[in-house]
């Protein structure tokens, strides 16, 4: 048993600048990495594997969201709360989410008899069961470590495991291996994560103290309101995956996943922002609940600036970085990139909103403003995918027209309904100033879009900065912030502090 001193109980928690800092220094090398694996991965297998693989994903996502029970978003929110209860809630919820994945598992094979896919895919899909359940357990680990405002523990665990997940796939791939080898790759990895996960676990987490009667049951009931909003987001991100699975053929789900896949980086940002802040924001609303309103609006305007360059950014270069990285057959994947350059902008603003409403108690509107979105993803799938199939020859361009409408509607009406305090002139203001940078970004980079990407993007960047400097876009406040962000990051790099000895 663990003694207190073995435990780090006595030291303060960490300032939401120095989670960010460590989350922005673990997301940029894991960045780096998933992008290797980004382009080599579609390469070497064809649109058609990846079409398989990604169809796996979305299916054991959905599966893991339901089976986590919501316990998610509570571990982090309860554990900011009362840290004392920290290690007993972590084996409540273990326990929940084993029993609940045992239950909704057996579904998956029901639908794929249901839906007659392709042994092969079934084959794939199967494999990935394993991988599944083991991130389940693993992540209540990473959940209760994030409460707990440690997220450079976590951050280090996750850089491992791309760096493992990195080279153990090229090597898969060098081998001559094909999709069920990068499955066997992501099991051992997930077990490797999950053994590092726990044991920075018992690192950071002081002794069980609280008297708290944390059950598995009341777990999983104080959890199901998160439920039903991890579960809608998740959903809503996959569901246009198993529509188009309907509606097209396996190799234009694979150039809608390699673009899905390239989107889903860009938003590292909002994420690492939003994962930093979000135990800070639950513990401020229960303390000060006035100031979050004003912590809304800070983010939502920081968040604007960082959005407009990624996106624009990502419209410039999507065909000459996919034709770099792919080649010809995934010629179709860079439109649906293109697109995707719209929703990073939309999406910085809901990921914020999202956030936000769980952890002040808003979950009940949120909960219903996703499904609304999910509902009307169908129809507009049904309705895009098609017309953009027949119009252009490539049915995966509208699932990401889907995307722009619902983003675009949860933007809007979460801002009326749950942020009516970001309706002013100074938020006009900022909108307006980032877009004129944006559109001169998107004006001259797009001179140069036929060239190879790194030149129309570092480009395009750069008269976005100046552009920003010159329309004076950030406030004071906004500098300080960069300044002292600036002076985090650099006292992580022990070399600086050497040099300054000498």
């Amino acid at each position: 048993m663990e003694t207190e001193s073995e435990v780090e109980v006595g030291q303060p928690r960490r300032s939401m600048a120095r989670n960010a800092a460590a989350l922005m220094a673990s997301q940029s090398v894991t960045w780096v990495l998933a992008t290797v694996v980004a382009a080599i991965v579609p390469r070497f297998l064809g649109p058609v594997p990846i079409g398989r693989l990604s169809l796996g994903v979305a299916i054991w996502l959905m599966v893991s969201v339901l089976a986590s029970l919501g316990t998610p978003t509570m571990l982090t929110v309860e554990v900011a709360r009362d840290v004392p209860a920290a290690r007993v809630l972590a084996a409540r919820a273990i326990r929940a989410r084993a029993v609940a994945f045992v239950a909704v598992a057996p579904f998956v094979v029901l639908l794929l008899l249901v839906a007659d896919y392709e042994r092969r895919t079934v084959a794939i899909v199967l494999a990935m069961s394993f991988a599944a359940f083991v991130n389940l357990v693993s992540s209540t680990y990473a959940s209760v470590i994030h409460g707990l405002q440690e997220m450079g523990a976590t951050a280090r665990v996750e850089v491992i495991g791309k760096l493992l997940n990195a080279v153990a796939v090229v090597s898969a791939l060098a081998l001559g291996g094909g999709a069920l080898a990068i499955v066997g790759v992501g099991a051992g990895v997930s077990v490797v994560s999950a053994v590092l996960l726990v044991n920075a676990f018992r690192r950071v987490c002081p002794p069980a103290t609280s008297t708290s009667d944390w059950s598995a049951r009341r777990v999983a009931t104080v959890a199901a309101p998160f439920l039903l909003a991890e579960a809608s987001l998740v959903v809503y991100q996959q569901l246009d995956t198993l529509v188009m699975s309907i509606l097209v053929d396996e190799e234009t789900i694979g150039w809608y996943a390699t673009a899905d896949l390239l989107f889903g980086s860009l938003l590292f940002v909002p994420v690492i922002l939003m994962t930093a802040m979000f135990p800070a924001i639950a513990d401020m609303h229960q303390r000060d609940p006035a100031e979050v309103p004003h912590l809304l609006e800070r983010s939502s305007r920081s968040l604007l600036v960082v959005s407009v360059p990624i996106g624009v950014g990502t419209i410039v270069v999507s065909r000459s970085f996919v034709n770099t990285l792919y080649g010809d057959a995934y010629d179709n994947a860079a439109p649906v990139l293109a697109v995707f350059g719209v929703v990073v902008i939309l999406s910085c603003q809901t990921i914020m909103l999202g956030r936000f409403a769980l952890a002040t108690d808003r979950v009940a509107f949120w909960v219903r403003l996703m499904v609304f979105s999910i509902l009307l993803t169908v129809p507009l799938d049904l309705v895009f995918v098609p017309w953009t199939r027949d119009r252009f020859d490539n049915g995966a361009l509208g699932g990401a027209l889907a995307y722009v409408v619902t983003e675009s509607i949860m933007m809007i009406v979460g801002v009326v309904r749950m942020a009516p305090h970001l309706l002013t002139m100074r938020t006009l203001d900022r909108v307006l100033r980032c877009g004129a940078a944006g559109g001169l970004m998107l004006w001259v980079g797009w001179q140069f879009r036929d060239m190879v990407f790194v030149i129309p993007g570092t480009v395009s960047v750069g008269v976005y900065v100046v552009a920003v400097w010159l329309l004076r876009v950030l406030s004071e406040d906004e500098i300080d912030q960069l300044r002292r962000l600036t002076r985090v990051f650099r006292s992580r790099w022990p070399g600086r502090h050497k040099k300054a000895e000498r």
